[in-house]
């Protein structure tokens, strides 16, 4: 949820003031003229398409990062064994976790 959150506000925001700006400045006309496209759509719509495939390969990240992130603070705080830590975390597993993420 955090991953798709950071994606559509930060990403979002930043994409809605560079084409803000390109407005201003008429660079989106500009940009559209050789392929005599929309260019609100010949710019946008790479962008979509690039989030949307990104965004799975993000959350796979952001999924190991949370569980080596995991791992870290059990081991330090709890005095937790690799072996504990597997043991915790293949018990607690359900497949429809990863599914779900």
């Amino acid at each position: 949820m955090l991953t798709g959150l950071l994606l559509a506000g930060r990403i979002g925001a930043r994409y809605a003031a560079e084409l803000g700006s390109m407005r201003v400045t008429e660079a989106d006309r500009r940009a559209g003229e050789p392929w005599a496209a929309n260019s609100i759509s010949f710019l946008i719509i790479p962008r979509v398409i690039a989030g949307t495939l990104m965004l799975p390969v993000l959350v796979v990240i952001a999924d190991f990062v949370g569980i080596g992130s995991g791992y870290i603070a059990a081991k330090g705080s709890l005095g937790m064994t690799q072996a504990d830590f597997v043991q915790g975390a293949t018990f607690f597993f359900r497949p429809f976790d990863a599914w779900y993420s």
